[in-house]
């Protein structure tokens, strides 16, 4: 029995000692080959404001250098550095509970440790880390402004070829002043199109976030679109042209003959001007309406040596571009935008028992007119004559 008990307390004893043993070499191999704990060199930066922040992870490799360098231990390998740890430890994020366009307050992250096979195969050491979990909080809230509020879209022109002009109001107290509005077409324009005005900043291809971190307020939308209104149409037929625009435009030629001729060389002076014929010219192939108006036009000439004067009568035309129907139905002309012929001829009058002769601008006949100014425009143009 005394036997017995005494062979228990041997292997008591020597289970003991195997025990401080490997404890003992634990902590020698453990002063060895020092742990590297790698959560201890991660720094999480948050940036920006609510809706719109970033995270940037960044692992401080020359403090894990400074206190590591003299611990780690290679494996038989002299030609191995620190470096094979700085390429081959990666933090991934496993779990982001953000839109994936910027983190609010409230977002969880957690992003976890990879290490490659090669850091294992060259380091005695062993790499103590564990999961990083981060809450996003302290974000500033964003206020969201209309920041179309003082932009305006104008319209002008004929259609299909209005134009569009954007208007901004924005002053520099307005934060969007510091903005850049784009409009995506200004020309080539019909009622009822659309025109989009964007706006850009500072080439961020995140507008929004870019904005709201320099001027702690985001834009609500950063496209808006406006139909284009207010243009005025082409003439389509002489039905459309009512009598009093006609005459108004009529009158208009007369005087403008007047003064021309006002201006002239002074031999003879216009007695009386008459519209006697009207023409409707549509472009075939275009969108263009005039109007040629044919005036007979009776002069007096007279001889400044012996006084004898006669009368002669030409013709001359004036064409007016560009007719425009207004939103109201109604015709308008374009009394800046006209032509006339520069074409002369040599007229002659007869004074008792002499002639004599001068240059007049226009024709003699109105055939003749007809043949230069209008029938040469039947090529392009389809030609109706307008009857008041």
């Amino acid at each position: 029995m005394e036997k017995k008990q005494s062979n228990n307390s041997y292997i008591h004893l020597i289970g003991v000692i195997v025990l401080f043993l490997l404890i003992g070499f634990m902590y020698l191999n453990y002063l060895r080959y020092k742990p590297i704990d790698l959560n201890e060199f991660v720094t999480i930066q948050l940036d920006g404001i609510e809706g719109y922040a970033t995270l940037d992870v960044s692992f401080d490799y020359d403090s894990f250098k400074e206190k590591y360098e003299d611990e780690i231990v290679f494996k038989n390998d002299s030609s191995s550095s620190l470096s094979v740890i700085e390429d081959g430890i990666h933090l991934e994020k496993v779990y982001d509970t953000s839109n994936g366009e910027g983190y609010s307050n409230g977002d969880s992250v957690t992003y976890s440790w990879k290490i490659d096979d090669v850091v294992n195969s060259k380091i005695k050491n062993s790499f103590v880390y564990k999961n990083i979990d981060y809450k996003v909080e302290g974000l500033q809230e964003v206020e969201a402004f209309d920041p179309f509020e003082k932009i305006e879209v104008t319209f002008s022109g004929i259609e299909p070829d209005g134009k569009a002009t954007l208007v901004n109001n924005y002053t520099k107290t307005d934060k969007a002043y510091n903005l850049t509005y784009v409009l995506d077409k200004k020309d080539g324009l019909s009622n009822g199109d659309t025109v989009v005005v964007s706006i850009e900043y500072n080439d961020a291809e995140d507008v929004v976030a870019a904005f709201s971190t320099d001027y702690g307020v985001a834009p609500s939308s950063l496209t808006k679109e406006f139909k284009v209104v207010d243009l005025s149409s082409g003439v389509i037929d002489s039905s459309q042209i009512s009598l009093n625009s006609l005459r108004n435009a009529i009158s208009q030629g007369e005087d403008q003959i007047r003064s021309d001729e006002a201006n002239g060389t002074g031999e003879w002076e216009v007695q009386s001007v008459k519209r006697i014929n009207t023409y409707l010219c549509t472009e075939k192939y275009g969108d263009e309406r005039s109007v040629i108006l044919v005036y007979k036009i009776t002069g007096r000439f007279t001889d400044s040596e012996t006084g004898d004067s006669a009368t002669f009568d030409f013709y001359r035309p004036i064409l007016y571009k560009d007719l425009v129907l207004e939103n109201d139905g109604t015709v308008s002309f374009d009394y800046q935008n006209y032509e006339t012929c520069t074409d002369n001829y040599m007229a002659e009058v007869e004074l008792g028992d002499y002639n004599r002769t001068f240059y007049v601008t226009g024709f003699d006949t109105e055939t003749n007119l007809y043949k230069k100014f209008v029938e040469s425009k039947l090529a392009d143009y389809s030609i109706e004559r307008i009857e008041d």
